[in-house]
């Protein structure tokens, strides 16, 4: 009897040590996850000022969120870089950026910030007169 006692005690022990463990690893995901949101509200802030400073911006914070391995968390990191690159007149780059963003919102069922892509697709699109593809991406964004 009292060798299972402390069996039990041991097992207690493993499921406090294993939920404090877990507990450890969300608030260390949960800071990462805010680190690369105020990251990419600072490139966006600095958009229409410094577009060296807000790639810098957006760069790093791609870069945690690669080091998470989570690719749901890159989609803000590349819309930082086309927002960058579209308020300093270069379409192609943040179309392409913006592509990006649109993917991996897709990939991870983000429907959101996929619909925010599409809009600003077909907005660019628009703005740089190619009609029949702002009308692709404004039409599918209506369609989600």
């Amino acid at each position: 009897m009292k060798r299972l006692r402390q069996i039990v005690k041991i097992i207690l022990v493993l499921f406090l040590i294993n939920a404090l463990l877990h507990k450890v690893n969300y608030a260390q995901e949960a800071s990462v996850n805010n680190k690369i949101f105020q990251l990419c509200k600072k490139s966006i802030s600095f958009s229409d000022t410094n577009k060296n400073k807000a790639l810098t911006y957006a760069e790093k914070a791609l870069s945690f969120a690669k080091t998470t391995n989570d690719t749901c968390l890159f989609a803000e990191p590349y819309y930082a870089k086309a927002v960058a690159y579209q308020k300093n007149s270069e379409p192609i780059k943040s179309a392409d950026y913006y592509i990006r963003a649109y993917n991996y919102s897709e990939k991870c069922d983000n429907v959101k910030t996929a619909i925010k892509q599409a809009n600003n697709l077909g907005v660019l699109y628009r703005s740089i007169k190619q009609n029949e593809k702002a009308k692709e991406f404004i039409e599918y964004r209506e369609c989600l």
